[in-house]
């Protein structure tokens, strides 16, 4: 995954810096926010306490909902014109809440209840994607709502282990459950690019 990640930076950035008002640029800081994320998991030795390297995953996995989902909304062709704004507001009062616990003006079990508002925005994606799908009925909005929908299953598998009604075992779908919408996004990124090129060239 780091591997993927890494040459999508080195060949995305060159199309980024030509594409500068169009999804690419926002394709490109998903992927940097994702090897980020990805590099928390795979740095055996990080020099934060655990309570810090918990509210450093925390702001960096918010960082990256935030530039996916307004990236999918923007892919989809939703017509929903508030989704960007609400995925915004919800973003920034959860990274507050995340710098509130990061310095100590409030208890670490409050951490759970961060939770909250990120699932309700994403029960939204889900549910936008879905009646994309829907209406258009093409390939790329059906696998759009599909990997989106394996995206959410993983989150909400994520908090009932938190909460202890399910047990770990025998799999966790996070943190690659996140893995199938990015490789959709890229798909179309690149379909979109490579249909560019062909209308520039006609």
């Amino acid at each position: 995954m780091l591997v993927l990640l890494l040459a999508t930076l080195v060949v995305g950035t060159p199309l980024a810096w030509r594409d500068r008002h169009g999804p690419t640029r926002n394709f490109l800081l998903v992927t940097g926010l994702w090897t980020v994320l990805t590099s928390w998991y795979l740095w055996p030795e990080v020099p934060l306490t655990r309570h810090g390297l918990a509210l450093s995953l925390s702001a960096t996995a918010m960082l990256l909902q935030w530039a996916l989902l307004r990236l999918c909304w923007r892919v989809s062709g939703s017509g929903w014109a508030w989704f960007p704004r609400l995925v915004d507001v919800t973003s920034v009062v959860t990274l507050a809440g995340v710098a509130a616990l990061a310095l100590g003006l409030g208890p670490m079990t409050a951490a759970g209840a961060l939770l909250l508002p990120s699932l309700v925005l994403r029960a939204l994606t889900t549910a936008m994607l879905l009646q994309r799908a829907w209406r258009a009925r093409t390939r790329q909005t059906v696998l759009l709502a599909a990997a989106e929908g394996v995206w959410f299953a993983g989150t909400l598998q994520f908090i009932a282990i938190v909460l202890r009604w399910l047990p770990p075992e025998p799999f966790m779908l996070t943190p690659s459950d996140a893995l199938p919408l990015y490789l959709v996004v890229l798909y179309l990124t690149v379909e979109r690019l490579v249909r560019e090129r062909d209308d520039a060239a006609r």
